[in-house]
């Protein structure tokens, strides 16, 4: 193997932020710092032999804008973070670039991936992974001006294949990856999320109501959860007649169009994000966790892993056939699969009140199945450039 122990995390989002992407890239540093010398680099600080004058001071200006940000979002190609980006290139560059490391970029957004790839080209001891959370040019919540959509799927294109390994979260964007950029299968491996919390010592403490939970965000066009919510609306009205009170807690941020569309049910109740504590005592209230579908995307949403971590039953929305969830889950034992076009709600009643009174049962593989994933990966990569350099 290479000599150097040391890998580079690449990403402008910084530790405070809590999405999805944030909590894969602290499941990722915390699986790999046991075996290596790890390094998370999301800072634009920066102070070269050179000096870069006024571009951190520049930053800052644009940072506290929410005006700015906006129009940046419309105008600036490939992403808004690509000013961070370039600053915080221009630091691995000044650090790393005649040490055998390996890097790890992160996306969205994806112009850490581009600004990488321009220095990577003159970094002959670097070894790169793209970890990629969403396609670029195939994402609906990307809008491309049209003489853009040509230069955005070549520059993906591209990307994909100078990287030496591409890391996804779902089987169907590895199939996306195959089939519309002729990616070789091998080239492309799937490491899932993995939970944001340890359950390990977590309990169940039932509420006096069936309580439904959606831990997660949603959002137009691609998962509004509109249909999904609706449909637990019915549940939760014929369950009355049978004498169960039940509510549907969404524990995140919500799209507008579906706060407003169940802002007057009592039995719906909309929380926005919250801290890790609060997080946790929904999950110890939780009867059954929804999982929203996405429409048209080949995305996985990211709480599967932390649903699947808790051992809890889920109700799982889909509009067709979605091969990579259902692969995920087929091992799961306590699973609903709900099409949406056809809910069947008394299928789904039947199933509620046959596990309703189900609790917490931890799932502690899921960190460790992703740590050994990620450290025959690396191994394996550094394997194969020590036989390319001798």
């Amino acid at each position: 193997m290479i000599e150097s122990n040391r890998i580079v995390l690449i990403s402008p989002i910084v530790r405070s932020e809590r999405n999805p992407r944030l909590i894969r890239m602290n499941n990722i540093y915390h699986c790999l710092k046991t075996e290596y010398d790890v390094i998370w680099f999301n800072k634009a600080k920066v102070r070269l032999k050179s000096g870069v004058p006024g571009m951190p001071a520049f930053l800052q200006s644009i940072k506290g804008s929410g005006t700015t940000l906006a129009f940046l979002r419309l105008f600036v190609f490939p992403d808004r973070y690509i000013f961070k980006n370039f600053i915080l290139m221009l630091r691995i560059w000044n650090e790393y670039k005649n040490q055998p490391c390996l890097f790890i970029s992160f996306s969205p957004p994806f112009s850490t991936h581009w600004m990488f790839y321009l220095i990577q080209k003159r970094m002959p001891k670097a070894i790169w992974i793209t970890d990629i959370g969403d396609p670029f040019h195939h994402n609906p919540g990307n809008h491309f001006f049209k003489f853009l959509e040509t230069w955005a799927f070549r520059l993906e294109t591209k990307i994909l294949g100078s990287a030496h390994q591409i890391v996804v979260n779902s089987l169907s964007i590895k199939e996306h990856f195959i089939q519309k950029y002729k990616i070789p299968p091998d080239k492309i491996s799937t490491i899932y999320n993995g939970p944001s919390i340890d359950f390990k010592n977590v309990i169940s403490n039932p509420s006096d109501h069936i309580i439904f939970l959606y831990a997660g965000n949603s959002y137009t066009p691609i998962r509004e959860g509109i249909k999904e919510t609706q449909i637990i609306l019915d549940i939760i009205h014929q369950l009355k007649k049978q004498d169960y009170d039940a509510k549907f807690i969404l524990l995140g941020d919500q799209h507008i169009s579906l706060k407003e569309k169940f802002k007057d049910h009592k039995d719906i109740i909309f929380f926005n994000h919250s801290p890790e504590s609060e997080l946790i005592h929904w999950y110890q209230k939780a009867s059954f966790l929804v999982n929203f579908a996405n429409l048209n995307y080949p995305g996985m949403p990211s709480k599967l892993s932390e649903y699947r971590a808790t051992g809890l039953p889920i109700l799982n929305f889909k509009y067709e056939d979605h091969l990579a969830i259902e692969r995920y889950l087929e091992n799961y034992p306590k699973i609903c699969h709900i099409n949406i076009s056809e809910p069947r709600v008394k299928n789904i009643l039947d199933y509620i009140l046959k596990n309703r009174n189900a609790k917490i049962e931890p799932n502690l593989d899921e960190i460790k199945t992703i740590q050994n994933e990620w450290i025959n990966l690396i191994n394996c990569l550094k394997n194969n450039q020590t036989k390319i350099d001798k």
